[in-house]
């Protein structure tokens, strides 16, 4: 199930509740494996996908949230900025890597 930019506080409250479901669960393949790239700066994601909770936060990243120590959860409006960032860099990746979710489940 794709997380539609405007059910950002549906995917805040589900990183609360439970922070260990795999991201998967609000984001399409290209989304998670775009986003783990995006922050780790690397060109191949992760065979599996991140957490809910590790996931919000790097997409609060992408909105300005600094992730220090003692900031708490991050707010609504940083998540909808990351949200809208993580869209433009999903779709270039969807448009360069077609295939990326068979790739990576044939070569694991």
């Amino acid at each position: 199930m794709p997380l539609l930019l405007g059910d950002y506080s549906g995917s805040r409250t589900l990183a609360r509740q439970n922070p260990e479901l795999p991201c998967d669960t609000i984001l399409e393949t290209h989304e998670w494996q775009s986003l783990y790239c995006h922050v780790h700066n690397v060109s191949l994601p992760s065979s599996q996908p991140p957490s809910i909770e590790q996931a919000v936060i790097w997409i609060a990243q992408l909105g300005g949230f600094l992730a220090r120590k003692h900031d708490g959860f991050p707010g609504v409006k940083t998540l909808w900025r990351g949200l809208a960032r993580l869209h433009d860099i999903a779709s270039t990746w969807k448009r360069l890597h077609p295939h990326s979710h068979i790739a990576l489940e044939t070569y694991g």
